[in-house]
């Protein structure tokens, strides 16, 4: 499985109204400045009638168990000995209070 592609819902919109004047997948990805997969992967939302935009919204979104600064102090700890085991770097951000 690949990653998820971050258009925004106003291209995907351009795409598909390129798609249904019947214009090449790749002189569509040139116009817009996105990969022909990704072109194709929207022909194929629209033709299955699927809703176009983020996949995920709303409530349904997962919560961040760590802030953003954790993250950085998270990185860090790990940075300065690349060689901790699961262990120790439970007992050093337990330390960080992370």
């Amino acid at each position: 499985m690949g990653r998820n592609t971050a258009v925004s819902k106003e291209i995907q919109i351009i795409i598909a109204n390129l798609l249904k004047k019947k214009i090449n997948h790749a002189e569509i990805a040139k116009i817009t400045g996105v990969s022909r997969p990704v072109v194709t992967k929207i022909n194929r939302k629209v033709c299955n009638g699927e809703q176009l935009g983020p996949k995920y919204r709303g409530d349904k979104l997962r919560c961040r168990k760590t802030s953003s600064r954790d993250d950085r102090k998270i990185i860090r700890i790990l940075k300065e000995n690349r060689k901790l085991n699961r262990l120790k770097i439970c007992n050093k951000l337990r330390e960080y209070d992370i």
